[in-house]
């Protein structure tokens, strides 16, 4: 595992951007239910049957967008460790400046054998 330099938001060419993210989270609500008990109650029609509509507490998952800041190097500059440097000449690819052993590549064709290049 390799440690992940960060870059500092105070630095010259460190550009930031707000980036969201989910994160699951315990949530509490009121979870309804009927509790049903006997007494003297006025409902003759169901046996002296009453119920109470309450509610009790209860636990869900949900998911809360939060957001954080990120820095990275501003466009034109490239991160060098801690540090985010001019990319000149940047290899489209890597983001990385060419390495000194940059090498045209060979062209063959049988027009250039005929004229002798």
């Amino acid at each position: 595992m390799s440690v992940a330099s960060a870059l500092n938001p105070d630095d010259p060419n460190v550009c930031s951007h707000w980036e969201s993210y989910a994160v699951t989270v315990q949530e509490s609500y009121a979870h309804p239910f009927d509790q049903v008990y006997y007494t003297r109650c006025t409902d003759i029609l169901n046996w002296f049957k009453c119920t109470r509509h309450s509610y009790k507490t209860a636990y869900r998952r949900g998911v809360r967008t939060m957001y954080r800041r990120r820095s990275q190097c501003c466009p034109g500059f490239y991160e060098s460790g801690d540090l985010c440097v001019p990319s000149v000449m940047c290899d489209l690819v890597t983001h990385r400046p060419p390495t000194s052993d940059l090498r045209l590549p060979l062209v063959t064709s049988p027009l250039l054998k005929l004229l002798g290049i």
